[in-house]
């Protein structure tokens, strides 16, 4: 593999692997909207 490959590789790794998709935003929101007792059922707004 060229170091040009290698280096776009790298690129989308940092950019795809590091950054938080919806569900990880979704889980944290509710998280800390709901509290940790409520988010162990599931998130469900009561």
């Amino acid at each position: 593999m060229s170091f040009d490959a290698w280096t776009v590789f790298a690129m989308f790794w940092l950019v795809f692997v590091t950054t938080q998709g919806p569900n990880a935003v979704n889980c944290i929101n509710n998280s800390m909207t709901l509290g940790f007792r409520r988010v162990l059922v599931g998130g469900w707004r009561f």
